[in-house]
């Protein structure tokens, strides 16, 4: 379900690389001419990660995109004086090409099948019923006759309430003689 142009948490890395530590005055002029990144290798980013992961490495199944990461990454640009975004919401096009966020077809069917689901659920949600009840013939029992010669069938049923009111509930037998 991820391709190149989905939004995730990610690292840029070629704003970012080559990492090194930052020396208090540097300028960044020097820096970018001795071939270093914005990335001053703080670690920031890993430390406030509630999975531990590494986000530079890339994207990653363990990631669950609680930006953290994010937060930690812009507090340290401000800090430094560089802009914020080194790790943002971006997709893998937007940081190798540089191309904006556009709507995809992928993106509108993805869509399109949750505004089906949540429709769906809407309408379950709506239209259940307000009590559920299960009727089960006794385990073990099949029937007993009484010395009268009645025959007696034991069942076991479950109402449930599914509303915040009360509910009246009557059991009645509709097709055949008995109580």
């Amino acid at each position: 379900m991820i391709d190149e142009n989905t939004m995730v948490v990610a690292y840029d890395y070629k704003r970012g690389e080559r990492r090194g530590p930052w020396r208090r005055g540097q300028p960044f002029l020097q820096r970018e001419s001795e071939g270093s990144g914005d990335c001053i290798n703080c670690r920031q980013c890993v430390s406030v990660c509630p999975t531990g992961i590494d986000i530079r490495d890339g994207t990653q199944m363990e990631c669950v995109h609680c930006t953290a990461c994010i937060d930690a990454c812009d507090t340290v640009m401000e800090k430094i004086g560089r802009p914020r975004g080194l790790i943002r919401y971006a997709s893998l096009d937007s940081i190798e090409r540089g191309k904006l966020f556009h709507f995809t077809p992928r993106m509108a069917v993805y869509s399109l099948v949750l505004v089906v689901l949540a429709g769906v659920l809407a309408f379950l949600v709506f239209t259940r019923s307000d009590v559920e009840a299960t009727l089960l013939r006794a385990q073990g029992l099949l029937h007993q006759t009484t010395d009268e010669g009645r025959i007696s069938n034991l069942y076991t049923v479950k109402v449930i309430n599914k509303s915040t009111r009360d509910v009246p509930v009557e059991l009645r037998l509709e097709s055949h003689q008995g109580s």
